[in-house]
């Protein structure tokens, strides 16, 4: 099934550590331009509301597989469950006190986590029990990314990528080229993937990562979540950076974003409709595949890591001190 859709020291990851989550966008067509102010406040018929998570973690990531079922996962080992779309929020028990970094879900039952010291956990009951997968590596790593309960990629420190080809039983590392962290990894299909990290580091494959190369950004600062969105793809970075490009990556080219906070993570639900969250409670919003861009009011001021929508209309994000907001209807 195809999915729907932060080590130099611990002081230090909290710019780096984010979720990974493929949203749902669909892969079919190319965003047509709109003409829109990038600063004005989007969308008034919604608003974000706070969730209760009952704890004060830091929470990285979060991933949903319907508008009711989603996990968020964090520091100290911590991996919440809701199946009522974030009214309440259940602990699950992860057996380690690592920070647990990103989360992805093929199905209700089927989940991977990835975090610290190169630890792996992996589901088949929608995390009732999680059990340890061999990664082979302490570092840490940032970012997974599966295509199927067999293929899958994962990111992370030192320009590592690992592959497996059965649910992770086993993880092959990939030459990809760079020394530096990749922090997001995202395949369109199985032969063609982007991984974006520190530095401005962006490569891709277009053969199921047996070779990696550089692209150009131009910049260089640290980028996160690559979305492949039809022909166009969508990165997001630090200092407000958003770049796009519709060859494949062979440019990529600055959009104004509106804001300066550091852009943690992206979610794009389908061709248009996208958000990105960051520092100081930052949530902006695009509905033209990133090329303009309007801030929303989060109502937080805690830093924002994570941010999954299911549609244009149901979406969720998670940051600081346990922090849950849900976008929900202003009445």
């Amino acid at each position: 099934m195809k999915k729907v859709y932060s080590v130099l020291a611990l002081a230090c990851t909290c710019m780096f550590l984010q979720s990974c989550s493929k949203d749902g966008a669909s892969t079919n067509g190319t965003a047509k331009d709109e003409n829109s102010s990038s600063l004005n406040q989007s969308n008034a018929n919604y608003i974000w509301v706070p969730e209760v998570s009952n704890t004060t973690s830091l929470l990285n990531s979060v991933f949903f597989v319907n508008k009711t079922t989603g996990w968020t996962t964090g520091y100290n080992g911590t991996i919440l469950k809701t199946t009522d779309g974030g009214s309440t929020w259940l602990p699950q028990s992860s057996q380690t006190f690592e920070p647990l970094i990103c989360t992805n879900f093929i199905n209700a039952n089927d989940g991977w986590i990835v975090g610290g010291s190169g630890e792996i956990l992996h589901t088949n009951n929608g995390g009732s029990s999680w059990s340890f997968q061999q990664s082979n590596t302490f570092q840490v790593l940032f970012g997974v990314d599966f295509l199927s309960d067999k293929i899958g990629y994962v990111v992370g420190g030192s320009g590592t990528v690992l592959k497996t080809t059965d649910g992770g039983l086993t993880w092959t590392p990939q030459n990809s080229g760079v020394f530096s962290a990749l922090i997001s990894v995202y395949f369109r299909d199985e032969l063609n993937g982007y991984a974006v990290g520190d530095g401005g580091t962006i490569i891709s494959t277009s053969d199921g990562g047996n070779t990696w190369m550089q692209q150009s950004s131009n910049v260089f600062t640290s980028l996160r979540k690559p979305t492949a969105l039809g022909k166009e793809a969508c990165i997001v970075g630090d200092a407000g950076v958003v770049l796009i490009t519709n060859n494949n990556g062979a440019t990529w080219l600055p959009k104004n974003s509106g804001v300066s906070q550091n852009l943690l993570y992206a979610s794009f639900p389908d061709v248009l409709h996208g958000w990105a969250v960051g520092t100081n409670g930052t949530i902006i919003k695009t509905n033209n595949v990133g090329r303009t861009w309007q801030q929303e009011i989060s109502g937080v001021s805690n830093t924002l890591y994570s941010i999954y929508f299911i549609d244009s209309t149901t979406g969720w994000a998670v940051g600081d001190g346990g922090t849950i907001l849900k976008y929900t209807p202003a009445n």
